[in-house]
């Protein structure tokens, strides 16, 4: 019953949840990371909060009353025979016996009698309606409706044709069937003697989960043998073996099995009935913090003992939460390979149109160039085979190239068709590319970066793609040499410079070209990058300057450039291991931003000055491990927001970008990932999508 497969927890009752996903990029790399809770359908009794309420206690009579509400206990008898479907073919299936058995037809006559060892081989003919048995001796040919196999004493059938393991208890009946034109292995038993053989759950839980388990799985059995609207049943059998009913393996998991055995036993005939009828008792394996109704998964009515309740036991479980990662290709491909999720053109995004009382997805349209398609949350997580129909979506969108001028060219890409502007800075070193930011934004240009001598013909091809008017180039000679505007000029393109002899007069200089609108400057040290990068992308949009000084003192080309720019406020980035108290004391009207390190830096700038989204959706995820790839990112980061910049590392998300994400998760609609995956890894970036 585990693969009946069909957001944190819910928080809503019926829902409607629309997440609309940017149309797909050309030029950067698209991802969709989707997050999931709990496995299986998630309607009934959760596995695992069986196993984590029996750990806290409770008994198996409590755990059933939770997830079965309005269900009540009683009895049935253990000598009813259930009919397992656990095999078909259009050929023929194989039988044998560890002790003597017999073969029978539908009259009970008996046809043929073998002793331990021997088998024997049974097929259907469709053209003279007959069975034919090839024994070790002879071959029968009988009309019948059916073929028992019977074994005497304490003999145990063998299924040759069914994956080991294949020892089954009772009769094994062959018998073809018109409704699906196929041979089926059916296994007749008791009811007890079945529960024996369901492999549902591991033989070492509590007892009091196997014996919730135990009612459960009888009850189910009993309720599909008494349901005459059960789809087996026009094929000759009861349920089937496989986890579309319940996971059936016979006698081999028996012997693994004990206390699961044990466990049956001491709760022999007990079931639960609704209106004195056995219920439908569907179970799964983790439900992700909250069971469903039964009408939001299968449709059809509500059933009183089907409602979907709190569970809180189950968080245990691996199923708990997962992630998958996929890229937009590979997610249109495997969607294309099924009809009924198929995307109409190009994939352009999906909008989630109705869930039940939890996240579980029930109605899903997928948005593509050529239309739309709406298909059930069901169908949509078999095809990509997630574990559950509780998942959502966040499209992360990599921006990354083989080096930094690679990445800075792919974010250009992204970012700009065009520009009258560009801005051109050394990429051997990051306090001009910063201090530019708020200038790259006021000419709607993007940052481009350049070795110190020559630009290299990639960089060069995107100057061109972009046709500009103009290039300005950031950085005094010694940063960036005579060369280059040779270059430039080579290609008929124009360009200035704004450089001053070193990089605190050239955040000056830049910030008179920027001016002052709201008379506030933002601080940085010239010594590191992380935390004028947390802010830049607020500067820009703001157009506040960007000004540089030493941990211990104030340049005097920065103390110049505050009063040319009568600066009234004062914004520090970074705490008094960054720039020391004695600066701030000569500042105007200082406003500290400050963390325990640069990953809690961006934190409190993000919650300061970007929450909550009034005109963002869209966060931007660089390393704060190294600068180069983080430096093209600040002006796009403006463009399209402003939009926060958080910090992580290469192989683990810091405490403060988790929380932070945690927290403002409704918010968050798309992740910008700028630089590789030696930058930021996979697993930091499945991380930041799950969050």
């Amino acid at each position: 019953m585990q693969a009946k497969k069909a957001l944190s927890l819910f928080v809503v009752a019926t829902i409607l949840l629309t997440i609309l996903i940017y149309p797909i990029s050309a030029n950067a790399t698209e991802y969709f990371v989707i997050h999931g809770q709990g496995c299986g359908h998630g309607v009934g009794m959760c596995l695992s909060g069986a196993k984590g309420m029996a750990e806290a206690g409770y008994t198996y009579r409590n755990i059933l009353r939770k997830y079965y509400t309005s269900a009540i206990p009683s009895s049935t008898q253990e000598t009813q025979l259930i009919r397992v479907g656990l095999y078909s073919t259009t050929l023929a299936t194989t039988i044998s016996g560890n002790g003597d058995f017999e073969v029978f037809d539908d009259l009970e006559n008996k046809l043929w009698a073998g002793t331990d060892g021997q088998s024997i081989t049974i097929s259907y003919d469709i053209e003279n309606s007959s069975y034919l048995i090839t024994t070790p001796t002879e071959t029968i040919e009988v009309i019948s409706s059916h073929i028992t196999v019977s074994p005497t004493a304490s003999s145990i059938l063998s299924l040759e044709n069914f994956s080991p393991p294949n020892h089954f208890r009772g009769n094994m009946e062959v018998r073809f069937s018109s409704n699906s034109n196929l041979l089926w292995a059916i296994n007749e038993l008791s009811l007890n003697e079945y529960l024996y053989g369901l492999a549902e759950a591991s033989d070492s839980w509590p007892k009091n989960a196997l014996k919730a388990l135990a009612v459960a799985a009888r009850t189910y059995a009993l309720e599909k043998k008494l349901n005459a609207s059960t789809p087996y049943k026009a094929d000759g059998f009861d349920l089937s073996a496989t986890t579309d009913c319940q996971y059936y393996l016979g006698y081999d998991y028996e012997v693994q099995a004990p206390n699961f055995k044990q466990a049956i036993d001491e709760t022999t005939g007990e079931i639960l009935v609704y209106n004195s009828n056995p219920i439908s008792a569907v179970y799964h394996s983790c439900c992700g913090g909250h069971t469903e109704n039964n009408e939001n998964i299968w449709g059809g009515s509500a059933l009183p003992y089907l409602r979907g309740v709190p569970c809180g036991y189950c968080t245990w479980s691996s199923n708990y939460n997962w992630n998958l990662s996929i890229s937009a290709d590979e997610l249109q491909t495997k969607l294309n390979s099924n009809p009924t999720t198929s995307v109409l053109g190009n994939l352009e995004g999906f909008e989630i149109l109705q869930a039940g009382i939890t996240p579980r997805v029930k109605t899903l349209r997928i948005l593509g160039s050529g239309g739309s398609n709406d298909v059930s949350g069901t169908d949509f997580g078999n095809v990509l085979k997630l574990k559950s129909a509780w998942f959502n979506f966040r499209p992360i969108t990599r921006m990354s190239g083989e080096n930094r001028y690679q990445t800075a060219i792919d974010v250009s890409k992204q970012g700009w068709n065009s520009a009258e502007t560009i801005i051109l800075t050394k990429g051997t070193d990051f306090p001009d590319a910063l201090s530019g930011t708020p200038l790259a934004y006021k000419n709607n240009a993007p940052i481009l970066l350049t070795d110190p001598t020559t630009i290299n013909q990639e960089t060069m091809d995107e100057i061109n793609r972009l046709n500009p008017d103009k290039v300005i180039i950031l950085g005094g000679k010694g940063a960036i040499s005579e060369t280059i505007e040779s270059q430039l000029l080579s290609e008929g393109i124009n360009s200035e410079r704004i450089g001053g002899k070193d990089r605190y007069e050239t955040a000056a200089k830049i910030a008179l070209e920027v001016g002052s609108p709201g008379k506030t400057a933002i601080i940085a040290t010239g010594s590191n990058y992380p935390d004028a990068l947390s802010i830049s992308s607020y500067a820009a949009y703001n157009q506040i300057p960007i000004l540089l000084v030493n941990k211990d003192y104030i340049p005097d080309s920065t103390t110049d450039a505050l009063n040319d720019l009568n600066i009234e406020q004062t914004i520090i980035v970074g705490g008094t291991g960054v720039i020391s108290s004695e600066v701030q004391a000569n500042l105007r009207n200082p406003i500290r931003m400050g963390g325990a390190d640069r990953y809690d830096t961006a934190k409190k700038i993000a919650e300061r000055y970007f929450a909550p989204f009034p005109g963002a959706s869209s966060i931007f995820v660089v390393t704060g491990e190294n600068f180069p790839d983080a430096l093209a990112s600040a002006p796009y980061a403006a463009k399209i927001g402003p939009c926060p910049i958080l910090l992580t590392r290469s192989d683990i998300v810091p405490a403060p970008t988790r929380n932070y994400l945690i927290g403002y998760t409704d918010y968050v609609k798309r992740l910008y990932i700028v630089g590789g995956f030696g930058a930021i890894s996979e697993k930091v970036q499945n991380e930041l999508g799950s969050l």
